[in-house]
């Protein structure tokens, strides 16, 4: 996954879970760019998602096992439907 990304930000690594904000709050600085301009992308909507949009960046939830709990949720099931999220049209919206 090297090859892909430049920066990890791991939990056992950080001392932080992800809801607990601090793991969110170091990829922040890290990335010095604005809140609107982040799009995570998690697995977990309780322990990823919300707490990702509760600190103001944009979530994706992946759910691979068609679980349709959560209908309002902007869902994907994988990886190749995330273009229209990173190239979202003109109007801006994700």
């Amino acid at each position: 996954m090297q090859k892909y990304f430049e920066k990890f930000f791991i939990s056992s690594e950080t001392g932080s879970l992800k809801h607990e904000g601090k793991m969110f709050e170091l990829a922040q600085n890290y990335l010095s760019i604005p809140k609107e301009q982040i799009l995570m992308i998690d697995d977990s909507l309780d322990h990823g998602v919300y707490p990702a949009k509760e600190f103001g960046w944009n979530a994706i939830w992946i759910s691979r096992n068609n679980d349709k709990r959560q209908k309002e949720e902007q869902r994907i099931q994988h990886l190749t439907e995330l273009y229209p999220y990173l190239f979202p049209s003109a109007d801006g919206n994700m």
